[in-house]
């Protein structure tokens, strides 16, 4: 059975804009939904030539 991490767009007053996502809910395999390994690869690429989203805790 297929799982996606839990993805929620988010807008404050200010109308800023952020994508908040968490690992889905039960029992995913580890690997597959590890959302600190992408928050680690994030910040590796934070000052590179390659797109990559910001990270909402910097």
């Amino acid at each position: 059975m297929g799982q996606s991490n839990l993805t929620s767009p988010v807008r404050d007053q200010d109308d800023h804009r952020w994508v908040l996502r968490r690992p889905p809910l039960g029992r995913p395999l580890a690997p597959a939904h590890d959302v600190a390994r992408e928050a680690r690869i994030l910040t590796a690429l934070e000052g590179t030539a390659v797109p990559a989203g910001a990270r909402a805790d910097r």
